[in-house]
């Protein structure tokens, strides 16, 4: 039979610390993400998600700008299909809420976060999203091939904060 090891009746501060933290972290419903593979809707259950907030905001898009080099030295000049990429959501969304929150209105009525970009209505019933993107060339700042990858990680990066968007692409 294994030896069983008996906890201390009495925890230390550091202890109990260390165990609230734990019991916090661990006390946190998962993340529900769908995802559609094909024909599919798969979901995948995380333990990982990240609360929505402007510091993890500004680290995606810390992520995105590196990834935007990648993404950059792959596309090359091929500026072609040409046209813009943002993401949608809907108006009850949390971001919505979140951008109004935390960002500040500027001169055109839309929401801002500087570091991260902003909302704005969009034609239908929700908002628009742009991202503060690098475009160092004419072809970043038009090119879909340059913009769809970019826009595909940030949509899933906002899932693991709970927040649904789609990504949206409109052709010149």
């Amino acid at each position: 039979m294994p030896k069983q090891t008996k906890l201390p009746k009495k925890l230390s501060e550091p202890e109990k610390e260390r165990l609230k933290k734990f019991e916090a972290k661990i006390s946190q419903p998962p993340m529900v993400v769908s995802e559609s593979v094909g024909d599919a809707l798969v979901k995948i259950t995380s333990l990982y998600h990240k609360p929505l907030s402007v510091p993890n905001l500004r680290n995606m898009m810390d992520i995105l700008r590196a990834k935007a080099d990648e993404v950059s030295e792959a596309v090359g000049d091929n500026w072609f299909p040409c046209g813009f990429a943002n993401l949608w959501v809907e108006s009850r969304s949390p971001l919505v809420e979140f951008f109004k929150k935390e960002g500040y209105k500027d001169r055109q009525d839309d929401y801002r976060i500087d570091g991260v970009g902003y909302i704005s209505k969009s034609y239908d019933t929700g908002y628009s999203i742009r991202l503060d993107l690098p475009s160092r060339n004419a072809t970043e700042s038009q090119s879909l091939n340059y913009k769809t990858p970019l826009y595909n990680l940030a949509q899933k990066m906002l899932a693991f904060m709970g927040v649904s968007v789609q990504v949206r692409t409109m052709v010149d």
